[in-house]
């Protein structure tokens, strides 16, 4: 179970904002990750386990340095980093989308499933700049069910400006949600997983009727309570109530003023926590939040038994 989202926060850039990408990554059993350093003018692939398959495999050297996450046990067969950010501040993610069957025929310099997160942080600089160049690649990956090789993804990629993109392979044709789409609905950063994005967005709208802002605490005060405003908002852990809850709960930082008043604790060094500390610290507890799934809570059986549940 996997969730992405922004938030914004008053801090020192041009336009007065401050963003953060955050995510989750929930699977059954241990998944070990290592953060991995990649340097400018690194050459790609890593590894080329595709070559069997890929006709014309796309190579490339890195313009910009990132920080990403991988599986240490996957890297010498299926090298891939399901989360990262560059020195420019672009980040992207990789998310669990079951379901995904990805092309397999195009004219363009074909690029693996698994090397797309890494392939958008070491070359690009902007959502702009990735909508750009995907018009250059296609995206490759094996048949459903390919043992060791498939897995089903889609993607998500934040620039400093706010602007997102999301990425996802779906009966065999790349489907691509930029700033244009839909009205700007890529600009909460949010992604879950399955259905698809455009689903999730419809399904959005059942809940227009919430909303963060509610009534003032106050001693003598008998109207309804503070948090009422977002009362039905769904609290099971599934991929449509957590991309719901992502999409809701971040509205309200985009609500305060630039200037950080009436924030608590107060960014921009008018407080105890820096502007930087107090976002990375809500986004952690919003991811929190979204997630709601502490261990223990959803459970499954093992396939063919009878035995006791897993987490």
């Amino acid at each position: 179970m996997c969730t992405n989202f922004m938030l914004t926060f008053p801090g020192a850039t041009p336009e007065g904002r401050l963003r953060v990408s955050a995510r989750t990554l929930e699977l059954s059993g241990h998944l070990p990750s290592r953060l991995y350093l990649v340097p400018r003018n690194q050459p790609f692939p890593l590894r080329s386990p595709f070559k069997p398959w890929l006709k014309n495999p796309l190579q490339w050297t890195n313009r910009y340095g990132f920080v990403g996450i991988g599986s240490p046990a996957a890297m010498h067969v299926l090298p891939a980093f399901m989360d990262g950010m560059n020195e420019v501040g672009l980040s992207a993610a990789a998310l669990w989308l079951p379901g995904t069957r990805y092309p397999t025929e195009d004219a363009h310099p074909q690029l693996a499933y698994s090397d797309l997160a890494g392939w958008i942080l070491g070359t690009c600089a902007t959502v702009a700049e990735v909508l750009a160049r995907l018009q250059e690649v296609s995206i490759w990956g094996p048949p459903v069910g390919t043992k060791d090789l498939y897995l089903p993804l889609h993607f998500i990629a934040s620039d400093p400006s706010g602007e997102s993109v999301v990425i996802e392979l779906v009966d065999g044709e790349r489907k691509v949600y930029g700033p244009d789409w839909n009205d700007h609905a890529t600009s909460d950063g949010v992604l879950t997983n399955a259905p698809t994005y455009d689903w999730h967005r419809s399904n959005l709208a059942n809940y227009a009727n919430l909303t963060v802002v509610g009534p003032e605490t106050s001693i003598v005060s008998v109207g309804p309570p503070v948090g009422n405003g977002l009362c039905g908002m769904p609290g099971d852990p599934m991929s449509a109530s957590r991309f719901v809850r992502a999409a809701l709960m971040r509205k309200g930082f985009e609500m305060l003023p630039p200037s950080g008043e009436g924030w608590i604790p107060a960014p921009l060094g008018k407080g105890d926590a820096g502007a930087v500390q107090t976002a990375v610290n809500v986004a952690m507890q919003l991811a929190v939040v979204v997630m709601a799934t502490p261990y223990g809570t959803v459970l499954t059986r093992k396939p063919g038994t009878a035995g006791p549940a897993v987490g």
